[in-house]
């Protein structure tokens, strides 16, 4: 059910983000889909919540590429 995915999710996003990173894709791609189980489980706010930090992790993945990337 939703809620169990929801906390396996919360496990992996954990995980990847002590391994890999808060803005790498694999986390934003699970912090999406911790969006989406929120939206399941019909909670709007935390729903809304994630898809704030969603779009944090993916502004701070494209300010970091943009400042990688040669001149």
């Amino acid at each position: 059910d939703a809620e169990t995915a929801e906390a396996e999710l919360l496990q992996i996003a954990e995980a990847i983000e002590h391994s890999l990173g808060g803005d790498h894709p694999l986390a934003i791609a699970v912090a999406s889909a911790r969006v989406d189980c929120a939206r399941a489980l019909g909670d709007d706010e935390r729903a809304a919540a994630r898809a704030e930090r969603l779009t944090h992790m993916t502004q701070r993945r494209a300010a970091r590429l943009k400042a990688e990337a040669p001149s």
